[in-house]
């Protein structure tokens, strides 16, 4: 908190966390056309979600890491290895 004045200003830090295929990665059998649906519906929610900080004027800050939505991977130790199920 930093001081104003007499009053305390208070800072608030919302962290989001998206994991589109991770949760799946134990399962033995994965239903793709359930999954491509929710990762969908995970994806029109986030753009939802981006369009409330907008009207809000809420600055925010994104880390992705996208190697999950690479449309193809060269499988090496650089770029690792492609989840070849995720629907894209």
């Amino acid at each position: 908190m930093t001081r104003i004045g007499e009053r305390m200003k208070g800072t608030f830090v919302l962290g989001v966390d998206v994991e589109l295929a991770w949760g799946l990665v134990h399962r033995k059998k994965i239903d793709l056309p359930k999954v491509a649906q929710m990762t969908t519906r995970a994806r029109d929610t986030l753009d939802d979600v981006m369009k409330l900080f907008e009207e809000f004027q809420i600055p925010v800050t994104w880390s992705i890491l996208g190697h999950l939505m690479l449309d193809r991977c060269s499988r090496d130790k650089e770029s690792g290895l492609p989840h070849p199920d995720m629907p894209r």
